[in-house]
């Protein structure tokens, strides 16, 4: 019987399994689905947890199967009737619906394919002699496997090295970062993460201390739009072209489209819409020099506009601005130090001016996923590094992998049986972080498992 093991119970893991359950290859299979929590298809991101956090993308776009669009949604009906395509959901929703998916495959998959779920630590993948793959697990034990696929999710934010052994330093999925509401706290980073917590730090209205956010550009992500405005239909030709010329040209073009978009009664969320099932064509298209300048000038703008929150929570950050408890800053942090009990933060403001201080009881990591795989602190994939089984790349975005998601070792040359999915992939593909992308992916690598295991000796 031929095993395929994949590592990481989340959204890729957990999707790649009920595709391979729904559409087996045709010789025995056993999939092997390891994940380290207690439930496989949560993950970190669709966790149950105290405090209900939402999805940042309305249910009609969360189908995990391209075939469905409303997948998601009619499975959320059996909970709430009431539930409408334009529903900011919550997370842990979305994982019982993974979980329910998972198991209605199982159900049905045919009696050749079987799936093994194991609740385990994985702390090393070897090549086995004969052939094949050891995975090493803690406590100590191994199972054997003929293709193995990483699906380990999106990485922990960078340790902030400026606050190393001060305490009172959590990050967004630290359950004990819940901080009351009479104490003052310093959140680092304005993007997606800090929204959640800024929303869960002011759920209760006893919050009467400050909440101060920085970033080095001080923006806020925008929200979804409510009203529906006009789709765009642009010409991709132009944007490729741009994109074989430079990042200027690609973002003069992009400007453009959003001019033409506001003159016939769309805006830019219809243009950002257009661009993203076309954004990784326009990311190969691009030189390595430019797509450098991207990250540099550009990155941040388009994840701002790219990845927006749910409007009620737009709203509910406004609300707390402008009532004085939560404060935006364009700066960068100089110093962090112990104070008393408390943290000194230093900030030095973005253009320039005098430092300022500030005395906070907490400090909260929302940096976001640390890409950075060749600083990683996962001991997996340090010893998949320091055996040369997979490679980052050479602007810290993730993975090397091939067109169907095969690990390229350093030399750029593709090995047999090892297979990444997840948001790694965005080094190559650059949109690899939502479930749209995501679930195209599963797809894509699903059909190679299945050609490799019909093909194997």
């Amino acid at each position: 019987m031929h095993t395929i093991a994949i590592i990481g119970g989340g959204f890729s893991g957990t999707s790649l399994a009920t595709r391979l359950l729904q559409d087996p290859p045709a010789r025995p299979t056993r999939i092997l689905l390891i994940e380290r929590r207690a439930q496989v298809g949560r993950g970190v991101a669709y966790s149950t947890r105290a405090y209900p956090y939402v999805l940042n993308a309305p249910a009609s776009g969360m189908s995990a199967d391209p075939a469905q669009p409303d997948d998601f949604l009619r499975y959320a009906r059996t909970r709430d009737a009431g539930a409408q395509a334009g529903d900011f959901l919550p997370r842990g929703l979305y994982g019982d619906y993974l979980i329910a998916r998972l198991e209605a495959a199982v159900r049905a998959a045919p009696a050749h394919v079987v799936l093994e779920t194991v609740h385990a630590e994985v702390t090393a993948v070897r090549r086995a002699d004969g052939g094949g793959w050891r995975i090493e697990m803690a406590p100590a034990r191994s199972v054997a496997a003929d293709e193995v696929v990483l699906a380990t999710g999106n990485p922990r934010p960078a340790s902030l090295a400026i606050g190393r052994g001060l305490d009172r330093i959590n990050d967004l999925w630290d359950e004990a970062g819940v901080v009351p509401g009479e104490h003052p706290v310093l959140i680092i980073g304005t993007a997606l993460t800090m929204a959640d917590m800024v929303t869960r730090l002011a759920a209760h209205s006893t919050r009467a201390a400050p909440i101060i956010a920085v970033s080095r550009h001080g923006l806020l992500p925008q929200p979804h739009d409510t009203a529906h405005g006009a789709p765009y239909a642009g010409d991709v030709a132009t944007l490729q072209r741009a994109a074989g010329t430079s990042m200027r040209t690609l973002l003069r073009a992009v400007r453009a489209m959003a001019k033409d978009a506001a003159a016939h009664g769309s805006d830019w969320r219809a243009v950002i819409t257009f661009i993203r099932p076309h954004a990784p064509a326009l990311w190969a298209a691009l030189a390595g020099a430019e797509r450098a300048r991207f990250l540099r000038h550009v990155r941040v703008y388009w994840d701002l506009h790219r990845h927006r929150v749910a409007p009620a929570m737009a709203q509910r950050m406004a609300a707390l601005r402008a009532a004085g408890l939560l404060e935006i800053c364009a700066a960068r942090i100089v110093a962090l130090e112990s104070w008393g009990d408390r943290i000194r933060a230093t900030l030095l403001p973005r253009g320039g001016g005098e430092a300022r201080a500030l005395v906070v009881d907490y400090v909260i990591n929302c940096t976001g996923p640390d890409y950075r795989i060749a600083t990683s602190r996962d001991p997996l994939l340090r010893q998949l590094l320091g055996e040369r089984l997979i490679a980052p790349d050479a602007l810290g975005l993730g993975l090397r992998t091939g067109p169907a998601g095969e690990a390229l070792d350093p030399s750029g040359a593709p090995v047999p049986g090892l297979s990444y999915v997840g948001p790694l992939l965005r080094a190559s593909w650059w949109e690899a972080t939502a479930v749209p992308e995501l679930r195209g992916h599963v797809e894509h690598l699903a059909g190679a498992l299945r050609g490799r295991v019909s093909e194997a000796p």
